[in-house]
């Protein structure tokens, strides 16, 4: 039995007390009300998660699975991955970059988040370039995973490789968009895959010389980027603050006389966790069952099918709240909006069966894990560690990266053959 089988729901946990200490200690709060009733709801949320993933492993730990361990990687395979990742994630940014600046006339001479705007503003529909850029630049999660789970079996050339790719591929995509998602997205992912090198009895962190410097110098770039698309348009002070913080839901507390740092650090959070004060927007709402129109769940899935005769009646419709930003909503808020109070709960649940079986299987005695086991562990991981931020499917990528990792296995496996993602042969 293993000591920490439960620590994947501790981290749960942490990763909520964390967000919720950091938006009380910062010199913002909610402008929304209903604080109370929020932070119960929330609550209840992580408590029925947790504890119904705890009752779920441990009521099915003796059930034994009935699938047999799929076949060891080779090292050659996880190779072709990363170098196959790599150049696709390259040529689809510089495709998407054609598209912006040749066929859609975008000059990102006058700034990344200026560039977004144009984006936005634009008539022109996308070319088939775009289309294929678009497709090709998620390979770059499948870099990221080899370089970080297979970080052991790679050589130095070939960890900064994938990692390059992994990370830089979102990177690029988000500069391009002139946003921040997919750089977010990177890095639970990254998160996820640490976890579960844990689980398998590896350190949490590759281990490297030099990680703190290296830390810093990634941390350096984002950091400068992100202060770079946040004050495009104006000055790191008070007032900007200000709307910032009445954009997104909060205010900033009467007797803050403001600091550039802090500023900086604050509209970073609130970025990030403003889905949480809409939790007491929704409540606000008198929650119902909403319509497919209305629907958050499932949205991104909706947008794509109205794309095609399977559902051209869709109306993407944003909630009265929203005043048209398309601001973040945490999970548990997501939720309450769309199946009501009785609907949340049995949500829940099954957010909590879920987690459970993923549990159960992180903690079973198999030693490798077939792409559908793998992909399951990730979209349930994922989807409850950004829980504090929104809904992981609300992310367009989020569902192109599944689709990259199915099909790096396709491509590897006509090479290769098929086999799982984790267990290397010696």
């Amino acid at each position: 039995m293993r000591k920490n089988r439960f620590f994947v729901v501790k981290y749960f946990i942490g990763i909520w007390v964390i967000s919720l200490f950091a938006l009380w200690i910062l010199p913002i709060q909610s402008k929304l009300g209903n604080e109370f009733e929020s932070i119960m709801l929330i609550s209840a949320f992580v408590i029925i998660v947790s504890a119904s993933a705890v009752f779920w492993y441990l009521g099915t730990r003796r059930i034994k699975f009935k699938s047999r361990n799929p076949k060891e990687i080779s090292i050659r395979k996880i190779k072709f991955i990363v170098y196959w990742s790599t150049v696709s994630t390259i040529i689809g940014n510089l495709f998407v970059y054609i598209d912006r600046v040749y066929f859609r006339g975008i000059d990102y001479s006058r700034g990344f988040r200026n560039a977004r705007y144009q984006w936005n503003a634009s008539t022109i529909p996308g070319s088939i370039i775009s289309v294929m850029g678009n497709l090709m630049i998620p390979f770059s999660y499948c870099a990221l995973f080899m370089g970080v789970f297979h970080w052991e079996v790679l050589n130095k050339r070939q960890r900064f490789i994938a990692i390059i790719a992994g990370f830089g591929g979102q990177f690029g995509i988000a500069m391009l968009n002139g946003g921040r998602s997919n750089i977010l997205l990177s890095i639970i992912f990254a998160f996820v895959i640490c976890i579960l090198r844990k689980y398998i009895g590896k350190t949490f962190l590759p281990r490297f010389q030099g990680r703190a410097l290296w830390g810093a110098l990634g941390l350096t770039v984002i950091l400068s980027y992100v202060a770079a698309i946040m004050y495009a348009f104006t000055g790191n002070d008070l007032k900007y603050l200000h709307l910032t913080a009445d954009f997104l839901g909060a205010k900033v507390i009467s007797d803050y006389q403001g600091n550039p740092v802090i500023n900086m650090i604050t509209e970073m959070v609130l970025y990030m966790l403003h889905g949480i004060y809409y939790v007491s927007a929704v409540i606000s709402n008198n929650p119902g069952v909403a319509d497919i129109n209305h629907n958050m769940s499932f949205r991104w899935i909706f947008v794509m099918l109205a794309r095609t005769p399977l559902l051209r009646s869709y109306e993407m419709k944003l909630p009265d709240f929203d005043g048209g930003g398309g601001n973040f909503v945490a999970l548990p808020g997501i939720l309450l909006y769309d199946y009501g109070y009785f609907g949340f709960f049995i949500a829940s649940i099954i957010f909590g069966i879920m987690f459970g079986a993923t549990l159960k299987f992180l903690n079973s005695n198999r030693n490798n894990y077939g792409l559908t086991e793998l992909i399951i562990v990730l979209f349930v991981l994922i989807h409850l560690y950004m829980s504090m931020i929104t809904m992981a499917l609300s992310f367009g990528y989020f569902m192109f990266m599944i689709f990259a990792m199915v099909s790096m296995e396709l491509i590897a496996g006509l090479k290769y053959g098929k086999s799982g993602w984790v267990k290397v042969k010696s």
